[in-house]
């Protein structure tokens, strides 16, 4: 936030509540991604992503529509998305610090939480 190129940049400010408080990739200037990406090189962490098939949801939430006669929720997705990348990992170790980004200004930790939960429950079974 100090650092002459980007000090003045709008979402460097705190009063914009984005960077200065936050980071996310989507909302911030290449520049910023990319120092914020080589600061993450250093960090002793381990980056889980998954990644679904829209081609293939699409299908499914055809079929699940035709036979059931409900819609596909965003929130369902990212729920479902939430289950299957913890399934096989929140055994291994005693403590789990989990950062989930925002997909909205809904209040869902009580739905990840959920997720979690069925996701210990699916390793377990």
């Amino acid at each position: 936030m100090t650092h002459p190129r980007f000090k003045n940049i709008a979402s460097m400010q705190p009063e914009a509540k984005k960077t200065a408080i936050t980071f996310h990739a989507k909302d911030d200037q290449p520049e910023i991604r990319e120092k914020v990406f080589e600061l993450m090189e250093s960090f002793d962490i381990k980056v889980l992503i998954v990644i679904r098939s829209k081609a293939d949801m699409a299908e499914s939430a055809k079929a699940n529509f035709k036979s059931l006669g409900t819609k596909l929720q965003q929130n369902a997705i990212y729920d479902d998305l939430i289950t299957r990348v913890f399934k096989n990992l929140l055994h291994k170790a005693d403590v789990i610090n989990i950062a989930i980004a925002r997909r909205s200004k809904a209040v869902r930790e009580k739905a990840l939480e959920q997720a979690i939960n069925q996701a210990q429950k699916n390793f377990e079974s």
